[in-house]
């Protein structure tokens, strides 16, 4: 999955309970946290291999794990559990932030678990490289469109959901 479907999906979490606007965002926030590295990864990759306007072509990420550990460990240890039980419960913990924060990063894992394939199937304990599960589809090779649509659907998915709890505003 993208970054704005995953924030999306953080967000969606947080509806499951009344939160300060703040805790709502550090909810949707952790929702795409292990793809943080992704925005310092992108311009790497375009750097290696030029692109307009520094994205990256589907096919640029194809042969990237073997090529660049480092940067294929970047991305695949946030995306794992071993890197939320170590890492981000005892920063939710210490921090005081809403335990909705851990769900969303787990959501991210699960979703992204049917949406990756092959090199870049879900590791799921990383640094181990024997456990990994492989999706059906790569949705972050989507078209632009199909990402347009994600993003309006999940944003009408909360939108409902908001309204159906009387938080969306109206009166």
């Amino acid at each position: 999955m993208d970054i704005l479907s995953h924030f999306i999906t953080g967000r969606i979490i947080a509806t499951t309970q009344r939160l300060t606007q703040k805790q709502n965002l550090s909810v949707a926030f952790f929702g795409f946290l292990p793809d943080l590295s992704q925005i310092l990864l992108y311009p790497l990759l375009v750097w290696i291999l030029p692109r307009p306007y520094y994205f990256p072509a589907n096919e640029d990420w194809i042969g990237v794990a073997s090529k660049h550990p480092w940067f294929t460990f970047a991305y695949e240890f946030p995306h794992s559990v071993t890197f939320m039980l170590l890492i981000i419960v005892p920063l939710v913990w210490y921090f005081q932030l809403p335990k909705l924060c851990i769900a969303a990063y787990f959501s991210h894992i699960l979703l992204d678990i049917p949406t990756h394939t092959g090199e870049w199937a879900t590791k799921i304990l990383c640094p181990s490289q024997y456990y990994y599960i492989e999706g059906w589809t790569d949705a972050w090779a989507w078209s632009p469109s199909s990402f347009v649509v994600s993003w309006l659907l999940l944003g009408l998915l909360l939108l409902f959901i908001l309204y159906m709890k009387g938080d969306f505003g109206v009166k």
